[in-house]
């Protein structure tokens, strides 16, 4: 049977960034509504063109795949940048998670989700790969590999050439 380690496995062997987090709730009915925060420094690598909009929140879509819990669709990178347009904010989520996705699922709070980025190249968009943990014993070995995914720190980042240089603020976007 697959499982977290196995399909981590599989994408290091690419080299291209891998995310790991534990899931807030952002789904419809969350507090927190602002999507999920990824790292300046993977959207930098995956779809470097946000940093180049010059306007205020720009983004860019990412096909994303969900391999545990078999979904796909088209999310969203932005860079909520009000800090440069006078106001205090200066971050990266993904957003636009369906309601039908098991990420946009309040009951998957808390949940230990890796992701694979894929970057854009001139002809295909940024791509991402999915999987979200089912089992203490799963989360273990995979934080085991990757280092602790404390979302205090923003999770955790591979390969750790993307050392942590920002963290998300916790203020609602």
């Amino acid at each position: 049977m697959r499982d977290g380690a196995d399909w981590l496995d599989e994408h290091m062997a690419t080299l291209d960034p891998l995310y790991s987090t534990r899931l807030p709730c952002i789904g419809p009915g969350c507090p927190d509504t602002g999507g999920l925060f990824i790292p300046r420094q993977v959207v930098v690598r995956v779809t470097p063109q946000v940093f180049w909009a010059g306007r205020m929140n720009p983004s860019e879509p990412i096909e994303m795949t969900i391999d545990s819990h078999p979904y796909s669709q088209t999310i969203q990178t932005v860079w909520y940048n009000s800090e440069f347009h006078g106001g205090a904010v200066n971050e990266t989520r993904l957003v636009g998670f369906d309601r039908e996705s098991v990420l946009g699922d309040p009951e998957s709070t808390g949940a230990l989700v890796m992701f694979a980025f894929q970057p854009a190249s001139r002809t295909q968009p940024a791509r991402v790969r999915v999987w979200m943990c089912e089992t203490a014993a799963e989360e273990d070995r995979v934080e085991d590999r990757l280092g602790p995914a404390d979302p205090l720190f923003g999770g955790a980042l591979w390969p750790h050439i993307f050392e942590r240089l920002d963290r998300p603020l916790h203020s609602r976007v």
